[in-house]
Parts: structure tokens; C-alpha cells; sequence
């Protein structure tokens, strides 16, 4: 009886699996189509940057008339000029690049007379960034 019940158990659990490699489908085959790309979003919905800048000296004020310009990368051309309101300290004024592409590289190049000029190269993230100092030195 035990060589019996154990027979009827075997066979019953070797019922439970395949004999071959085919299997019976389980869900609907996905379609062998390639995905549709993502959408893109409308301009006015993309992500955007900007990037707040400050020229200083060495003891620490801003320096007036001071310009910032865009290099190399996107917005190449752009230029701004610090005016006399900026405020290291307080954190305030300086100039702001807007509407730049978030992860993006571009260089500034910072110049104001008498001095020489300076480059930084940022790929800015998502928002504002800054403040970037710029402190260009004396031209000997």
C-alpha cells in the first residue's frame, strides 16, 4: 500500500510539469511594435535655469560697471552689466542669466576695467543657481 501511495504521488507531481520545453501561454504576447516615445513638453512647461552672478573685489564689494558675458554653450552672446545696487553682503543685486537649459554647459567670462578677466564653466541644475562670485583681479 505505501509503494502504491507513493507511485500515485509521484506520478501525480510529475503531471504537475512539462515533459518539453513548450509552455502554454500565460498572458497576451506584447506587441513586437518598438514604444512610442516620450511626449515632449510644450516650452512653456520645460524646465528651465538661471543663473545669478556677482563680480566682486577684493575686499568684498561689488564692482560697478563690472559686465558678464556668455562664452561658449547656450545663450553664447549674452552680456549683462552689474550695476552700482549690488550687495555682497546682503545678497542682493548682481546680475541673472534666465531661460537657460537645465544640465546644459555654458562659460561666463567676468571683465571690468582695470581688471583682469575670469571664466567659469557650469552646467546649471533645475531653478536658480547662484550666487556665482567672480572676483577678476588687478591688471598688473
Amino acid at each position: 500500500m505505501k509503494f502504491e501511495s507513493a507511485l500515485l504521488a509521484a506520478l501525480m507531481l510529475v503531471g504537475c510539469f512539462p515533459l518539453s520545453d513548450e509552455r502554454s501561454p500565460t498572458a497576451p504576447t506584447p506587441p513586437s511594435e518598438t514604444p512610442h516615445p516620450p511626449p515632449v513638453l510644450p516650452p512653456s512647461t520645460s524646465p528651465t535655469s538661471s543663473v545669478w552672478v556677482m563680480v566682486i573685489s577684493e575686499s568684498g564689494s561689488c564692482i560697478d560697471g563690472a559686465t558678464v558675458e556668455i562664452v561658449r554653450g547656450q545663450g553664447l552672446g549674452q552680456k549683462l552689466t552689474q550695476k552700482a545696487d549690488c550687495d555682497y553682503w546682503g545678497y542682493g543685486g548682481g546680475i541673472t542669466f534666465t531661460g537657460l537649459t537645465p544640465r546644459v554647459e555654458l562659460t561666463l567670462r567676468a571683465s571690468a576695467v582695470g581688471r583682469l578677466a575670469e571664466e567659469k564653466t557650469i552646467a546649471p541644475a533645475a531653478g536658480p543657481i547662484g550666487p556665482i562670485f567672480f572676483a577678476p583681479g588687478r591688471i598688473p
